[in-house]
């Protein structure tokens, strides 16, 4: 009777501490630290966070990489594709970092020059490494950093220049194209590239003489902020001159088709 009664009463002071363990285990759980709760709540706003921080990426247009390299702005133009695709086709003036590389060769960056990131791609804005790529930079520590999404695409697409492998694609005019932009009073530079002689003879209204020879140490007589139009006797040497300072980074060249004769075919005026 004895045993029966001492079994009891653990079996009660079992159930009571169940009970007891069972409120303490709810107090705990409705008083749980409010920062334990912020935990939870705060992954979802990390998430957004970081999406910010890749929208936030500055990018660049065309038209605004146009009027800064016209500019003869500080810039450098990045090209992170493979060296062999960057052999291919890329923008005139830009340099090539595959974007594997780019951590290893930082330090051939300059950091006081602001630096346009390119895309690549058969499609606008197809580049997606490109974009990351610039995203390394930021966290690199450069400050200055733009991704032009539109890309060697969207640059080709515009009628600008390009260089492919060895060669340069660039712009070329008819003379009714000329002529056209004479009458309609544009803001261009008409360059003569024959000899003094040809040149004091008869030329095209408004052209200035820069004889072929030694034309190329004279490229910063060149304005930036306007369209310069190249012509020679037929054009097979204007067509020379234009590519290779599309090469050298200039994208407001122009060759003069078939050169003066082609113009003086059309009894356009010469003096």
């Amino acid at each position: 009777m004895k045993e029966t009664k001492s079994y009891e009463t653990l079996l009660l002071i079992f159930m009571v501490l169940a009970v007891i363990s069972g409120i303490i285990f709810f107090i705990f759980k409705s008083w749980q630290p409010k920062s334990e709760k912020q935990k939870i709540t705060s992954a979802p706003a990390n998430i957004t966070i970081n999406e910010e921080k890749k929208t936030n990426l500055k990018t660049i247009t065309t038209s605004e990489l146009r009027e800064k390299i016209n500019k003869k702005e500080k810039i450098i133009l990045l090209d992170v594709q493979k060296e062999e695709n960057f052999t291919q086709k890329h923008l005139p003036g830009a340099i090539n970092i595959p974007a594997s590389q780019l951590d290893s060769r930082k330090n051939e960056l300059p950091r006081d020059k602001e630096i346009i990131v390119i895309g690549a791609g058969e499609k606008i804005d197809t580049c997606q490494i490109c974009e990351k790529a610039a995203e390394s930079l930021i966290s690199f520590g450069f400050s200055d950093v733009r991704h032009y999404k539109e890309g060697i695409a969207g640059w080709g697409e515009s009628g600008l220049p390009l260089i492919t492998e060895i060669t340069a694609t660039y712009k070329n005019i008819n003379s009714e194209q000329l002529k056209q932009k004479i009458d309609d009073k544009e803001n261009i530079l008409i360059v003569d590239l024959r000899d003094k002689k040809e040149y004091e003879q008869e030329k095209i209204p408004n052209a200035i003489s820069m004889p072929f020879v030694g034309i190329l140490k004279r490229i910063d007589e060149l304005p930036s902020d306007r369209e310069i139009i190249f012509y020679d006797k037929t054009s097979q040497g204007s067509n020379l001159i234009v590519e290779e300072l599309t090469k050298k980074g200039m994208i407001n060249v122009t060759n003069l088709v078939g050169g003066f004769l082609a113009w003086k075919e059309k009894g356009y005026p010469a003096k």
